[in-house]
């Protein structure tokens, strides 16, 4: 029996007025009395007059009341008060409320003298964070926070059940289970053996550390004991995020063997945590691997990397190393507000060498990138510092030929509207790329430009562009170029030696007109497109080496820009004209946006924008693209480029999104047929897919290929990946089988195998 509090309860104001309502109208006898049956309003006790009662327990119930301060909730169908006995019985959907606790139950006796109810038949607490005590019979105090319970059952806020032959709840909150057995799966399973549960001779479920803990457990999977767990503890439904064993990973992976990843994490505070691993497999030795992050308040930080020591390791040349060697990576990323008008973002990612993300299943990048980034912006105008530098994990890559920046800076000052009748804007570009065993260069270029946008009567919409901007550089060790990609052993991209500058400057005019047809619920835009661009010929100066325009391909997304080049570097001079149609439809339902265009220039610079780019000669390639979406169940999306002469397709890229229920589907088409004789961008055709199949309503297949259709190789499957999925509120189990064909020094191709088992809840 629990102990009285010395303190008086609410509860007792409530029971009190009612026995003394039951006891009005002066009560002497020591027999029973009844009150008349209570419908199921809840009778709200308030302190009042006391009708009189027998000297001593009017004395005793006016003292009680006075004591007493917030208000309870009760309800009953029947009530009996016993003055010999100081008891007051209930019957008939007996419901307590207080202090966000609950009480219900069949039947009730509350005993004054020793301040506790007994409560029988059906009985419910709820707490006040939703968790539910089910039993036959409890005893507990009148603040119906802490008591003894039989045969009891407890479900927490996610649906999950503990059940016991006896509980006890203390005053603080916390249940104490005798002979439990846990689990989330009756929920959704029912029956009488779910998937996998928790017996324990003892589970406390802390209150204040928002923990379940299991002592002297064992776990069952479908009736089977696998494991003994001496001690166990997970956070219970109200934590959102808590220390503890996160999903363990156990496969097969062709250069590990056998292996398993065992994570934890550590929620250290509010704003911070850290999750770690140790990786083992019979092949390598164990990888240590780290994650930590964290919330600043003005920013976040997020950290990691592994670490390693490799007794077998292989150089450059694929030959093992007289000793071993410690191996791992590390990365970090972040954002910071500075001020109002400063945020600063960064990235750093580090490998000890090419193919150790690869060979251990942590990354597939071929390249690392660390760079920052300080934005300031001030109303419509900016100022982005930024600094990069490039770690190349391909075979091909030389680590003295790849550059570094720092800095990138670009400013620009935008005017208000109605500037000159238009919009201005001066901008500066200063650039420094080193590479400590190649061409460096230095640019610095000012510009400014002015945009207006008028509207006619008749509907036609023109745009009005000007821009004029100079540019001076300094390239060195030019004799030193970063690729060779020409027969002669020249580089297309390299520049000359010395201090160069040159000049720009450009009008432009670009008018549309836009037929629009709204009939039966369908919107339609026919919008032809015709631009002008006058400017100089003979802009792009050998001398000055082309960094930061290298990957310029013509395309529906770029056609009428005045400046066409992703950079700086490359100039796409002399006048031209750009003609073009779109088309869109718009229901209900879809979604459909059409363009096409083609563009005529006066001079052809094939060293700059080789054939294949789009603009190879004067006249330039057709581009198309077409976008669709058909309500939130199909996605198609597709970007073309044909030559302008024989309309064979050099460029095609189809992707499409399917979620039609039971299928989810994503695949995408790529076709190159360019000829380009550049580095980097040989012809290539492959196809991607990948997608779930819903078998039932707890079974998934998934699956994923990605296929060479070209004849370059005599690798026709480069990867393929295919699985399946159990999964339902309890736990989900899943097996993958992953292949592939990729070679690379000391990644071999292979076939890998991961099981993965979450049960829910304890994670």
């Amino acid at each position: 029996m629990p102990r009285q509090h010395p303190r008086s309860r609410p509860l007792r104001r409530a029971l009190l007025a009612a026995a003394t309502a039951l006891a009005s109208g002066g009560m002497a006898s020591a027999g029973p009395v009844e009150a008349a049956p209570l419908d199921a309003t809840p009778l709200h006790a308030t302190p009042g007059p006391i009708p009189e009662l027998p000297q001593s327990p009017a004395e005793r119930l006016q003292a009680k009341l006075d004591s007493l301060g917030d208000d309870v909730t009760f309800s009953a169908r029947r009530l009996t008060y016993e003055p010999a006995e100081n008891k007051i019985y209930a019957e008939g959907r007996v419901r307590v409320e207080q202090n966000g606790y609950v009480l219900e139950a069949g039947a009730l006796t509350y005993d004054r003298d020793a301040g506790t109810i007994t409560a029988r038949d059906g009985v419910r607490i709820t707490d006040p964070d939703g968790n539910l005590i089910a039993a036959d019979r409890a005893v507990v105090a009148d603040s119906l926070a802490e008591g003894t319970i039989e045969n009891v059952t407890l479900l927490l806020e996610d649906g999950s059940r503990a059940r016991a032959a006896t509980g006890e709840r203390l005053a603080n909150g916390d249940v104490l289970l005798d002979r439990a057995v846990y689990s989330p799966c009756v929920v959704c399973q029912g029956g009488d053996t779910p998937a996998w549960r928790l017996k324990a001779a003892s589970v406390v479920h802390d209150k204040s550390a928002k923990r379940i803990v299991y002592r002297n457990a064992t776990l069952d999977v479908f009736g089977v004991s696998v494991a003994p767990l001496p001690y166990l503890s997970h956070p219970d439904p109200t934590v959102k995020r808590a220390s503890g064993l996160l999903v363990p990973e156990v496969g097969q992976r062709n250069e590990l063997g056998l292996y398993a990843d065992i994570p934890f994490h550590w929620a250290i505070s509010d704003r911070q945590d850290f999750t770690g691993s140790t990786l083992v497999s019979t092949r390598e030795a164990p990888i240590a691997i780290g994650e930590y992050r964290r919330h600043l308040g003005f920013g976040r930080l997020r950290a990691g990397g592994s670490l390693t020591y490799d007794t077998d390791a292989e150089d450059a040349t694929g030959q093992d190393t007289a000793n071993g060697e410690f191996r791992g990576h590390f990365y970090s990323n972040g954002r910071f507000v500075l001020s109002d008008a400063w945020s600063l973002d960064h990235q750093i990612q580090w490998a000890s060498d090419d193919t150790f993300l690869r060979r251990t299943g942590l990354s597939d990048a071929d390249t690392l990138v660390t760079s920052f980034d300080a934005t300031g912006a001030y109303g419509r105008s900016s100022v982005r510092a930024r600094g990069f530098a490039f770690q190349g994990l391909r075979v091909e890559d030389v680590a003295g030929r790849t550059p570094f920046i720092l800095p990138l800076v670009n400013a620009e000052w935008v005017s208000d509207p109605g500037f000159l009748a238009g919009t201005a804007r001066l901008s500066g570009n200063v650039q420094l790329l080193t590479r400590t065993g190649g061409q460096d260069s230095r640019r610095i270029s000012a510009g400014a430009s002015w945009t207006r946008r008028l509207t006619s009567d008749w509907g036609h919409v023109v745009r009005l562009d000007a821009q004029v901007r100079g540019d001076l550089y300094d390239v060195r060790d030019a004799d030193r170029p970063d690729l060779i990609a020409e027969a002669g052993g020249t580089n297309p991209f390299a520049g000359r030696d010395g201090t160069h500058a040159r000049g720009l400057a450009r009008a432009g005019m670009t008018v549309s007109w836009p037929f629009v047809s709204s009939r039966g619920g369908v919107r339609q835009v026919i919008e032809p497109i015709v631009q002008g661009v006058a400017a100089p010929q003979g802009l792009n100066d050998t001398a000055i080496p082309n960094e930061d325009s290298r990957a310029f391909e013509l395309s529906t997304l770029n056609l009428f820009d005045l400046n066409r080049t992703p950079g700086l570097d490359a100039i796409d001079s002399g006048s031209r004209l750009t003609y073009g149609l779109k088309y869109r439809v718009l229901t209900d339902l879809l979604d459909l946006q059409v363009m096409a265009g083609h563009s005529l220039r006066t001079e052809a610079t094939p060293a700059i924008f080789a054939d294949g780019t789009g603009l190879g000669g004067t006249a330039s390639d057709i581009v198309a693209g077409l976008e669709a979406r058909l309500g939130d169940r199909l996605d198609l999306v597709y970007r073309g480029q044909l030559d302008n002469k024989t309309l064979e397709p050099e460029l095609t890229e189809v992707e499409t999104r399917l979620d039609l229920h039971p299928v989810t589907l994503n695949a995408g088409y790529l076709r190159i047929d360019r000829d380009l004789v550049l580095p980097d961008r040989p012809d290539r055709e492959e196809v991607r897919i990948d997608g779930q199949l819903a078998v039932t309503d707890h079974w998934t297949l998934f699956g994923g290929i990605i296929r060479d259709l070209s004849d370059r190789t005599d690798i026709a499957t480069i990867e393929y990946e295919t699985g399946v999925v159990y999964s339902n509120c309890c736990f989900e189990l899943s097996l993958g089988v992953r292949d592939s064909n990729i070679i690379d020094r000391d990644v071999d191709p292979g076939t890998s195998f991961i099981l993965r088992l979450r049960l829910k809840s304890l994670e």
